[in-house]
């Protein structure tokens, strides 16, 4: 009641395809037929190998997308939800009575939402601008110049992602206070104009352009800077 494709393995190379009837055995076809024969059982299309293979990835993805995206739905969930809901002992996951409270309260009270959005855009598109710059000049000199202990000084600039914002925190916040910069854009900007980690990025960036490329600029009339 049905049948098995099957491919006898013939001694040029070549193979001719038949229907083998199905019945007891492995697919119908005797240990013995299958060594005289060198009968082939049809195995699964590499395309659905492959497809297996996606859909297994694509079920990791799917995973690791839903742990990374839970944090996020849960604040935004937390935002429609009551202050008694907020701080309860056994809090859920969605508000079970939704509420556009917290919203009024930011627009429409003595909070300064706007002012905050806009102290946010200017210290980082400032703060962006000027670490790009710096942090370029200064991987470029350490790679494209020959500037003396150039390796020295790139340890150092790594050693200073070792220090923890907390070490320095405390004296940012006297240089700012002793040079009356405090409630000024001036004085949340300047501890953040250096950045060792975007010159270590931007070296990195540096080195993996090849050399010839510089020969070809040299060649055309460019200069090193």
């Amino acid at each position: 009641p049905g049948c098995v494709c099957q491919f006898p393995v013939q001694p040029g190379g070549r193979k001719i395809g038949f229907a083998v009837p199905y019945s007891a055995g492995r697919h119908g076809v005797s240990d013995e037929k299958r060594e005289k024969e060198g009968v082939l059982p049809v195995s699964i299309s590499p395309a659905f190998k492959q497809l297996r293979q996606n859909g297994l990835r694509m079920l990791l993805v799917a995973v690791l997308a839903a742990l990374y995206l839970f944090p996020l739905v849960r604040i935004f969930s937390m935002s429609f939800m009551s202050a008694s809901e907020l701080y309860a002992s056994a809090p859920s996951i969605f508000p079970k009575a939704f509420t556009l409270e917290n919203y009024r309260s930011i627009f429409q009270g003595n909070i300064p939402i706007f002012t905050f959005l806009k102290n946010t855009v200017i210290m980082a598109l400032l703060i962006t601008a000027v670490q790009l710059a710096v942090s370029s000049i200064t991987a470029y000199a350490l790679t494209g110049l020959d500037v003396p202990f150039k390796n020295l000084i790139f340890i150092l600039i790594l050693g200073g992602m070792m220090i923890p914002f907390e070490s320095t925190m405390l004296a940012n916040y006297l240089f700012v206070a002793q040079n009356g910069l405090r409630n000024q854009y001036l004085g949340l900007i300047l501890p953040f104009l250096l950045s060792p980690a975007g010159i270590f990025l931007m070296r990195q960036q540096f080195k993996s352009i090849p050399k010839e490329i510089y020969d070809a600029a040299a060649i055309d009339g460019c200069g090193p800077v």
